[in-house]
């Protein structure tokens, strides 16, 4: 399959595609581009109807290093994220009415990338707390 850690030399998507969007940002890359991290999760994703509003659940966040850089120091093993991720997207910034009681979760919201968080936590010193550590609190699932 091609999202196994064997099949991402050749990418995810094509090469073209790949560069065409990087240029839609301004950013022309001089050199090849190849995944560095397989990051899997289980996601759960509900819409609220009436604003179209999207609420997603990640748990289960793993990683695992595919690919390194030359010079790199070598990676091995798969991390885990505890807890887990929720993710709110609407059309504005405030929750809709209707979903408004998940406040009661009494999370920190803010921003959250589990590839940025998995890929420090590899360059991590073990068992110290990444510096990109999230904000909010980390809720045992």
């Amino acid at each position: 399959m091609q999202l196994e850690p064997a099949g991402l030399a050749g990418g995810i998507v094509s090469r073209t595609t790949l560069l065409e969007t990087l240029a839609g940002f301004g950013y022309f890359p001089e050199k090849p581009l190849q995944p560095v991290i397989l990051i899997t999760y289980l996601r759960y994703r509900f819409n609220e109807v009436l604003t179209g509003t999207r609420v997603s659940f990640d748990r289960d966040i793993r990683a695992r290093a595919v690919a390194l850089a030359p010079g790199r120091p070598a990676l091995s093993g798969e991390i885990a994220l505890p807890g887990g991720v929720i993710e709110v997207k609407g059309p504005t910034l405030s929750l809709p009415l209707t979903l408004r009681s998940i406040k009661l979760l009494d999370v920190d919201w803010s921003r959250f990338s589990k590839y940025g968080s998995c890929l420090d936590a590899y360059f991590a010193t073990p068992g110290s707390v990444g510096r990109a550590s999230p904000s909010g609190r980390l809720i045992p699932i």
